[in-house]
């Protein structure tokens, strides 16, 4: 079953409280606040599957490592791709999102109901400090994926969400060394963390450089040339 937005998105604040209180109580340390994965996660869970994952950790003595666990009790889980039983989105247009909690921006794909049913919850703690906590099936870090697993499987969502989300990319020409022309690009993610954050700035440089807002797939060809 597909959905739109998440069934137990009513009950986040909820998860995110009993998540944090356990790792509280049985001494696992949080990141810093604005760094906690767990937290963009907590839609993903139904209240008896939340219970099933901690308990399940909590009976393994809260190890360290990658841990996933069946859970009796209903999830929903952005990831689409053979690791959750669909076909592989290999070749699928990409889009580039930050999803918060200090993130840097990643590729997603489009589903116009990103949510989908599954049954596995996953705790990932290293160094006493909890990683984060999702549904669903254990997954590498994007950025170290040597079985190419990312290639085949993608983290989705609605088009109205990467309204919010979805980070632009642009390009533009100015006159480099010697007179020569120069193509420049960049996302607004990379234009803001320059400019410390200053929006006006982005948009004075964007607006005098005439920027074309383009797609991340040409980005993204701009970025082997």
């Amino acid at each position: 079953m597909f959905f739109s937005i998440s069934p137990y998105a009513g009950y986040a604040a909820q998860n995110a409280q009993l998540f944090t209180q356990f790792f509280n109580d049985n001494g696992v340390s949080l990141p810093p606040e604005g760094m906690r994965h767990y937290i963009t996660h907590c839609d993903e869970f139904s209240l008896p599957a939340l219970i099933s994952l901690l308990k399940q950790y909590s009976l393994d003595g809260c190890p360290e490592g990658v841990h996933e666990y069946g859970l009796s009790g209903k999830v929903v889980t952005r990831l689409w791709g053979p690791e959750c039983g669909n076909s592989s989105v290999l070749g699928e247009e990409r889009f580039l999102a930050v999803r918060g909690q200090g993130r840097n921006p990643e590729e997603v794909i489009v589903r116009e109901k990103p949510f989908q049913e599954d049954d596995r919850g996953v705790i990932i703690q290293f160094g006493g400090v909890v990683w984060t906590a999702h549904s669903g099936p254990s997954m590498p870090k994007m950025e170290d994926d040597p079985e190419g697993l990312w290639e085949s499987n993608a983290i989705a969502y609605s088009r109205d969400e990467l309204r919010n989300i979805g980070v632009p990319c642009y390009k533009w020409r100015d006159m480099g060394e010697g007179g020569s022309e120069q193509l420049n690009f960049a996302t607004r993610f990379a234009l803001l963390k320059h400019y410390e954050g200053d929006e006006e700035a982005v948009d004075s440089l964007l607006a005098v450089a005439f920027a074309t807002k383009i797609p991340y797939q040409e980005y993204k060809t701009l970025q082997r040339l």
